[in-house]
Order: structure tokens, then sequence, then C-alpha cells
């Protein structure tokens, strides 16, 4: 991703609309940027406590999983879908693995078992819903500022999250539902393990750890408040007005001053160096600069899109074209990058939508969960490599 995106920088710039120093500067300058590098930190401060790793082991050790085998392995993806979201995803995948493979030999099953089979498959399969649950996260924040950036509209974060958080258990419910009722493996064996064994030593969540959740629960419910209040009331313009970067420099600072068991919430400098995604973070530059340009009326890119697609889709209604384009973006995706086949559909929406009268930000969250469903064939995802290896 830091290559193309750096030539992208280039070639912007070599096409006449502004120097490569000017794309540069409007690039960074850009407030989405600062705020995604703040936020990055703030995720990693998560994951550098430790405090997900232990809430995620409490989760799956509880009793009342004791003898529902079903129940578990929903618990069970959840639980690593939210290691993978606050934490680091391979890592996750690995550990979940390791747990997986430990619990199938203590209870009897042999390798290519269709239980462990679905319940491997599963590691993968969870972190696809949980990775777009939050909006800051990579895929989302390209494609939604890119919206952003084209149409001036704003999807704020708790309507996304409403609508994303119950699409993300849906989809894992949907994937237990049709595992137990249509697969139907064998799982008798689960129904006797004793679920307490996988409680790992010193997993009591310390008080540094709770002073870091509540701190990012903190920093989370900034975000929401101007979704969730009355825009009209003063504390809602404030806020409007602060920016969501601003908010997030000021929780780094005061986060880094405060102190539990003699321990800074954030070692800035730790987190910095560990949750910084330069590649990504280069590839959101250059993709912001390039969809505003792609819908610009000099580009001209916008009538020929309807040109060519309109003659297609004539008949199609509202709700019939958005599931064409939620398939197409599922099949791409699962060939080419996530963030830019969203990019791709999220301007073909742009385009036809005043033609088709549907709603762009209903479509645009369509796209998000289809182009990040990058795991239906063993080319999609790294981490679909490392599923079959």
């Amino acid at each position: 991703m830091f290559w193309p995106s750096l030539l992208g920088w280039v070639a912007i710039g070599l096409s006449g609309i502004a120097s490569v120093k000017e794309i540069m500067i409007q690039g960074f300058g850009n407030e989405i940027i600062v705020f995604w590098v703040f936020i990055l930190v703030l995720v990693q401060m998560l994951s550098d406590s430790g405090a997900i790793d232990n809430v995620a082991n409490y989760i799956i050790t509880r009793k009342w999983l004791q003898g529902r085998p079903w129940l578990f392995s929903a618990i069970f993806l959840c639980a690593c879908g939210l290691l993978s979201t606050f934490g680091q995803a391979y890592a996750a995948f690995f550990l979940m693995w390791g747990l997986l493979f430990s619990i199938f030999e203590k209870v009897g099953y042999k390798p290519y078992e269709m239980y462990p089979a679905i319940m491997i498959i599963g590691v993968i399969i969870s972190a696809s819903p949980f990775g777009i649950m939050l909006p800051f996260k990579a895929m989302p924040m390209v494609i939604l500022s890119s919206f952003s950036q084209i149409t001036g509209i704003t999807v704020n974060y708790l309507q996304y999250m409403l609508v994303m958080v119950p699409v993300g258990i849906a989809i894992i419910a949907g994937y237990i539902l049709a595992c137990r009722f249509i697969l139907r493996p064998d799982v008798s064996k689960m129904r006797e393990f004793d679920i307490t064994k996988l409680q790992k030593e010193n997993s009591q969540i310390t008080p540094h750890q709770k002073s870091v959740l509540f701190a990012f629960a903190f920093a989370l419910i900034l975000l929401l408040i101007p979704g969730s209040l009355p825009s009209a009331w003063a504390v809602t313009k404030f806020f409007n007005g602060m920016g969501n970067a601003s908010l997030m420099i000021i929780c780094t600072v005061l986060f880094t001053l405060i102190k539990v068991d003699d321990q800074p919430l954030l070692d800035f400098n730790k987190a910095a160096k560990n949750g910084l995604s330069w590649p990504i973070i280069f590839m959101l530059v250059v993709i912001m600069l390039l969809s505003s340009l792609l819908m610009s009326d000099a580009t001209g890119l916008k009538p020929w899109l309807v040109s060519i697609l309109s003659p297609i889709l004539t008949g199609f209604s509202g709700i019939a074209f958005l599931i064409v384009l939620f398939a197409i973006a599922l099949i791409l995706t699962n060939f080419m990058n996530n963030m830019v086949v969203g990019v791709i559909m999220t301007s073909i929406l742009l385009a036809l939508s005043s033609t088709l009268e549907v709603n762009t930000a209903v479509g645009v969250l369509m796209i998000i969960t289809a182009s990040n469903a990058a795991f239906l064939t063993p080319a999609a995802a790294p981490t679909v490599a490392m599923l079959f290896a």
C-alpha cells in the first residue's frame, strides 16, 4: 500500500490540479488524518495494557457456558472479534487458534473433523463484522471519508454504530446458526469440556487495566456526543466546533498525565511506535485526495459512468440497485484490495444515486459491509492464506 500511495501523490501533482507540495499539504493537513493518527494511539493503549486479552478470557470462561457448546462457540468467536478489533489481529488469530487446538486435543477431536474446522474458520470470519463496528477502523474510515469528501454528507458515529453493531452481531449469529442447523457437526464432546480450564493465570483485570478501559470508553463517548444530542444545543455546537481530532488530542494528553499504580494510562512513545500503520495512513491520504477528484466535473468520470451504467440498470428500483452493488462489491473484494473496492463502488453509487433515487447513506454502509467480507476465496486476504496453512 505504501509505494502505490506515494506514486499516487506524484501522479496527482503531475496532473496539473495542484503541485506535489500543495497535494501533500492538503492531504496531511486534513483533520481526518490527524484524528486517525491519535485514535490509533488510543486503540494501541488498550492493546498494550493487556485489558482486552483479560476481558476476552473472562468472557469465554463463564460457568454459564458450561455444557452449551453452541453458545460457547458464539461467545468464543465474539471474543476473538473483540481481540482482533482492539489489538493486533494476527496475534489474536494465533492466540485463539492456540486455545482451540488445546481444547480439541483435550476433548478428543481429530484434525479435519467438522466442528474443529468450523471454529478455526470462524476465527477469521469473526474479525470481519467486528472490524467495521467502529467507524474509526481503517476500512470504514477510508470509505466514510471518501463519501463525505464527495457529498458533504457526514454519517455521524452514533448513527453508524447503531446500524453496524447489530449487523455485525447478526453475521456472527447467522454463521453459528448455519453451522448448527445446516452442517450439524457432532458437538457432544464439547458438552463435557470444563470451560474454566481456559482461565489464564494472572488474568484478573488490574486497577490499571480498568482505568484504561474507562479512559477509552470516555474517549468513545466524546466521539458519540455530537450525534446523540440535538444539533441546536450549545454542548453539541461546542463539540462540533472542537472537531474529533482536537478531542482525541486532548484525551491523549490527559491519559498521558494520569497515573494508576505508578503507570501512566498511556505510554505515548510505545503506543505510537506499535500502533501507527503508516502504509494505511499514506493510503488514506491519497484515497481521500482521489475520491474528491473522481466525482468532480473536471474529470468527466461521473457523466461517463452514468452513460455506461444507466442503460444496464434501467428499470432497477433503488433497493435492487443497492443489492446489485452489494453483490458486486462482495465478489470483487475477494480478489482485490478492500479499500479500493469500497471507493470504486462508492463512486458508482454516487454517480447513479440521483438517477435511481437511492439513499446514499444506506448504500455506503452496505458497501462497507460487503467490501470487508474478504474471506470467501483463498486469495481474499493474507489472513485466509494463514487459515489454509
